[in-house]
């Protein structure tokens, strides 16, 4: 089922937010992508 627009909205904020977060703790180059999506209470597939 597509995302309504406020859905995306909060999708893209809650990654970004947990990626900062996570940066901040591990740095840049130590940063995976499974990581921001574990913070994020997300898959990486459903970031994709």
């Amino acid at each position: 089922m597509p995302e309504t627009a406020a859905q995306a909205t909060d999708s893209r904020t809650r990654l970004l937010d947990a990626a900062l977060k996570v940066i901040r703790a591990k740095g840049y180059s130590a940063t995976r992508v499974e990581d921001i999506c574990g913070a994020a209470a997300g898959t990486r597939t459903s970031a994709a």
